[in-house]
């Protein structure tokens, strides 16, 4: 599989690419990206301390799961902030941050791209578009969790680890 060959250059762990749940249980970083409408996963798949990172929309795991393992750090994945913006409507990420899918149609437009770049995740051309939105002046939104601050003055401490390690992936 091409995405796992391309993150064993960023991350020196065994790498699973399953549409298997069964996967999730012995994993440290969940990628949750498919189109399932509503919450894929319960709190018994989840390791203990594990990171998801939850880039599908609508979400695949669940506010319930979270209250009910509070070990699990989960992050929104798959935001960008775009200074100034306003959509006039609440789509639910925070204040000037929208979806990335809808930011590289905007920064495609505004570039003058009209290539397909519809397929599989594809790191190379992940960071080639970052590259394009810089340009542009999008950047990647700060960390959230359902679409709040990860980092809190009173979450500091116990986050602060995890929220890093987030980061780097």
């Amino acid at each position: 599989n091409k995405f796992k060959k391309e993150m064993g250059q960023y991350y020196s762990g065994e790498i699973f690419v399953s549409n298997d749940n069964s996967v999730i249980k012995e994993a440290d970083i969940v990628i949750l990206t498919t189109t399932s409408v509503g919450s894929i996963v319960s709190p018994e798949m989840l390791k203990k301390d594990a990171i998801v990172i939850d880039m599908a929309q609508p979400q695949n795991i669940s506010k319930n799961v979270c209250e009910a393992r509070p070990d699990v750090l989960r992050v929104d994945g798959g935001y960008m902030t775009i200074p100034g913006i306003n959509l006039g409507f609440k789509m639910g990420p925070p204040k000037e941050t929208t979806f990335a899918c809808l930011t590289e149609t905007i920064m495609s437009v505004i570039l003058g791209d009209k290539e397909n770049h519809v397929g599989q995740v594809d790191i190379g051309f992940a960071k080639q578009v970052y590259g394009m939105a810089k340009s542009v002046g999008f950047e990647l939104a700060p960390l959230t969790n359902f679409s709040q601050p990860i980092i809190t003055k009173t979450e500091e401490v116990y986050y602060g680890r995890k929220a890093a390690l987030a980061v780097a992936v």
